[in-house]
């Protein structure tokens, strides 16, 4: 908050930061100088007044005192400007004067610029030649000193020698790299051909491992199928449409875990589609049943299935316990086994599939 306080002269109320407080100021109206009051309220006295000799201001007016007379009329001071200055000093007649001698100086002789083209010029060529045939006699004849013929036939071998056997070293590298780029080149190829002929190598099919029994153990052949249906509110047993069937071998072929997210009731077609062909590369299927809410399986490799069933329209009681199948076959095949069948009804069996005649599987989900 500013201190606030009025000036002693003219009573102007003032404003101030509190920053301020004790230091001199000058009043905004007046223009005299005043103390700010300090934090506590008590007001110091103003210190003596001094001169500024600094002070351009002061500096033009004691000047213009000076320039004042006794009377107070300004003085005319003589200055170098001046066009008619008093004479303060006399002029004093001396006979020395006239006896000293007057020297007259001879005038500076001018001086004239020379042609120095009209010397060049004037030169004739057989000057000239002159001129440089007596430099070339001036310049000392050096001796051509005496080469060793022997000496320098032998650099010249070693520098050959030398050639030579870099490119001597240069075809070897070559040869050495073209037989070994040849050699890997057939190692290469003869790798290729190994892996096609893996490739062209039709691998049986293996057959599922067959468990030591099961309480839940029914007869089946190569083709499973059967029918869903589900009870509605009035009773009344309709096929349940949509109704999703998946059968997987008893053991697990790979470590491979299956994503569960096309299973569950309204999954996209592409998640259905990848969960479809996921499970016939295990050896097992996965269907929708059809507007019967019938359903087939064919070409299954004999030995033992889990099939998990889950309803598309019965919803699931709270009081419903997962079975020990249902339980396997969510643990046995897929990542996250509570995020798969979802809030429907679902039922799961084990089956054995054989060579013998077909047995249709019917499936109602009940209130």
């Amino acid at each position: 908050m500013p201190i606030k306080f009025r000036c002693p002269n003219c009573q102007q109320f003032l404003g101030i930061s509190r920053s301020k407080a004790g230091s001199v100021t000058d009043c905004p109206t007046c223009g005299r100088t005043l103390r700010v009051p300090n934090l506590d309220g008590e007001v110091s006295p103003l210190p003596p007044p001094r001169l500024n000799f600094e002070d351009q201001d002061l500096q033009r007016a004691l000047g213009a005192l000076a320039s004042l007379g006794p009377d107070g009329e300004p003085v005319d001071v003589p200055t170098a400007q001046d066009s008619h200055p008093e004479e303060l000093l006399e002029a004093v007649e001396s006979d020395q004067a006239e006896n000293i001698p007057v020297i007259v100086a001879e005038p500076i002789p001018r001086s004239e610029p020379v042609d120095v083209a009209s010397e060049s010029e004037a030169a004739t060529p057989v000057q000239l030649q002159e001129e440089l045939a007596q430099l070339d006699m001036a310049i000392p004849i050096l001796e051509p000193e005496e080469v060793d013929v022997r000496s320098g036939i032998s650099i010249k071998f070693a520098i050959l020698g030398t050639a030579a056997g870099l490119l001597l070293g240069i075809l070897i590298g070559r040869l050495t790299v073209s037989g070994t780029s040849g050699s890997s080149g057939s190692s290469e190829s003869a790798v290729n051909h190994a892996e096609k002929a893996k490739k062209e190598v039709v691998a049986p099919k293996a057959k599922p491992a067959l468990p030591q029994g099961d309480d839940d153990v029914q007869a089946a052949t190569s083709e499973v199928a059967g029918t869903l249906s589900y009870q509605s509110a009035t009773g009344e047993v309709r096929p349940d449409k949509g109704g999703r069937v998946l059968i997987l071998p008893a053991k697990n072929p790979s470590h491979t875990k299956l994503p569960g997210n096309g299973f569950r009731v309204g999954a996209k077609q592409i998640d259905q589609e990848v969960l479809a062909a996921a499970v016939k590369v295990l050896g097992g299927g996965f269907q929708l049943a059809d507007d019967q809410g019938e359903f087939t399986f064919s070409n299954l490799a004999q030995g033992e299935y889990l099939i998990l069933f889950a309803s598309r329209y019965q919803s699931l009681d709270e009081s419903q316990v997962a079975s020990p199948n249902v339980q396997k076959i969510l643990d046995l095949y897929f990542e996250h086994p509570t995020r798969v069948i979802g809030q429907v009804q679902h039922q799961a069996l084990s089956i054995r599939v054989t060579s013998e005649k077909n047995q249709a599987l019917e499936i109602e989900f009940g209130r």
